[in-house]
C-alpha cells in the first residue's frame, strides 16, 4: 500500500499548514527562501527524510529513500506530529477525505462515519487543491461532503475562479441538494468540469432505502438527481454489487434506462472488502465469477438503451471473456494490489487488481493468470 501519512517534526510552528514540496539541493543557503505555500525540501540519508523549510518555518518529514515526494502537496499538523500527503504528482487518484460525517449507513460502507466536528480541515484542503499541477483531477469523498454543503459549493466556487483548468470527481449521496441550489449549481458547471458520482443500489425503493439504512433516501435521491442534471451536472451513477442486489441488476438497468437516461454513464462496483463490509460479509459477499449471469443481462439492457456502463474493481480473470472491455483500472492506486495467483498474469497492466484489504477469506472461485 502507498503510504499517504508520515510522521513529521515540526520547529516552532504552531499550527497546521499546506505546502508543496519542491526538492532541492542544498537547502541551507540563507539566499533561497520558500514561497507561500511551498515546501523546500532535500532529502537527509541519515536521518531518513526530508528536510524541508516554509514560510511557517521547519519541518522534518521521516520516510524512507524509495519516496519521491517532488511535487507532493502536503497537510501538516505539529499537534499530531504528522504530515498528510493530499495530491501526489504521479497519481491520478488524488483524493481528499473532506469530512468523515455522514447522514447515511450504508450496509458495506468501507469508510465508516464518525460524529467529528471536521469542518476546520476545509480552508487547508482548498488551499492543498490550489496547490495542485496544471490540469489535475481531484477527488472529493467522504462521509459525505454535502453535509457541509455550502462549504463544498464555497470551494468549488473559489477555484474556479483561481484553477479553472482543475477537474473535480466528487462521491455524493445526493440527499442534501434543493431547488435553491440551482443558480450556484449552474454557474459551478459552467467553470469547472465536475463529475457527481451518486449512488443507487435499487429499482425498489424499500430495498435502496434498507442498504443505506435511511428511509425516505430513494425518493429524495431520485428528486435530487433531476436537480443536479438540470443545472449541467455530469452524474457517474453507482451501484455495488452484494448478496441483497445481485438479482435486481437487470431491473435496475430498466428502470436507469427509462427514468435516468441523462446520467454520463453507469458504474457496477465489486465490493470493497473494509469498514462494515467486514461485519457483514456473510450477507454481503456473493460470488458473482461463478454466476454472472444477472451483470452480463443488465450490462446488455444498458448497452441496448445506449447506457455507458463500466464494471469497477472488478479482476479481469472473473469477468466472462465477452464482458472483460467493461472492466476498468478502478481501484485507487495506493490502496491496490495483485496476489500470488497473479504472477504470470499477462494482463495485469489493464487489470483493477485487488484491494489492499482482500484475504483469502473474500476469496473469489475464477481467479486465475490470464495468457
Amino acid at each position: 500500500m502507498i503510504k499517504l501519512r508520515f510522521k513529521c517534526e515540526t520547529n516552532n510552528i504552531s499550527g497546521p499548514f499546506v505546502g508543496k514540496i519542491r526538492v532541492c539541493e542544498r537547502l541551507g543557503d540563507e539566499t533561497l527562501r520558500p514561497k507561500d505555500g511551498e515546501l523546500l525540501a532535500m532529502y537527509d540519508e541519515q536521518r531518513l527524510g526530508y528536510a524541508c523549510k516554509a514560510t511557517e518555518g521547519a519541518a522534518f518529514i521521516f520516510c524512507e529513500p524509495q519516496y519521491d515526494l517532488d511535487g507532493d502537496v502536503f497537510l501538516v499538523i505539529p499537534e499530531r506530529k504528522e504530515a498528510q500527503r493530499l495530491i501526489r504528482r504521479k497519481s491520478n487518484h488524488n483524493t481528499i477525505l473532506f469530512t468523515e460525517q455522514c447522514d447515511q449507513l450504508c450496509v458495506m460502507c468501507s469508510q465508516p462515519p464518525r460524529a467529528i466536528d471536521d469542518k476546520w480541515l476545509i480552508p487547508f484542503y482548498e488551499k492543498a487543491i490550489g496547490l495542485a499541477d496544471q490540469g489535475a483531477t481531484i477527488g472529493i469523498s467522504g462521509g459525505e461532503p454535502t453535509v457541509y454543503k455550502d462549504e463544498l459549493f464555497s470551494l468549488l466556487e473559489n477555484i474556479s475562479t483561481k484553477r479553472p483548468d482543475l477537474s473535480f470527481h466528487i462521491l455524493t449521496n445526493a440527499q442534501h441538494f434543493n431547488l435553491e441550489d440551482r443558480q450556484r449549481l449552474r454557474s459551478i458547471h459552467k467553470s469547472l468540469n465536475v463529475l457527481w458520482g451518486i449512488p443507487l443500489y435499487s429499482s425498489s425503493a424499500e430495498e435502496h432505502d434498507e442498504i443505506v439504512s435511511k428511509p425516505g433516501a430513494y425518493n429524495l435521491l431520485n428528486k435530487n438527481l433531476f436537480i443536479l442534471a438540470s443545472c449541467g451536472g455530469a452524474i457517474e451513477l453507482r451501484t455495488v454489487l452484494i448478496k441483497k442486489n445481485i438479482l435486481e441488476l437487470p431491473h435496475l438497468a430498466k428502470f436507469i434506462a427509462k427514468n435516468l437516461n441523462f446520467i454520463a454513464f453507469w458504474a457496477i462496483m465489486n465490493l470493497e472488502q473494509i469498514g462494515y463490509a467486514k461485519l457483514f460479509k456473510e450477507e454481503l459477499f456473493f460470488d458473482y465469477s461463478q454466476f454472472f449471469v444477472p451483470v452480463a443481462n443488465a450490462i446488455e439492457i444498458a448497452r441496448f438503451y445506449n447506457i455507458p456502463v463500466s464494471l469497477y474493481n472488478f479482476p479481469l480473470c472473473t469477468v466472462p471473456v465477452g464482458y472483460r472491455d467493461y472492466c476498468t483500472d478502478s481501484i485507487s492506486d495506493w490502496k491496490k494490489k495483485f496476489i500470488s495467483t497473479c504472477e504470470p498474469c499477462a494482463k495485469k497492466n489493464r487489470c483493477a487488481g485487488f484491494f489492499e484489504w482482500y484475504t483469502p477469506d473474500w476469496e473469489l472461485a475464477g481467479i486465475h493468470p490470464l495468457s
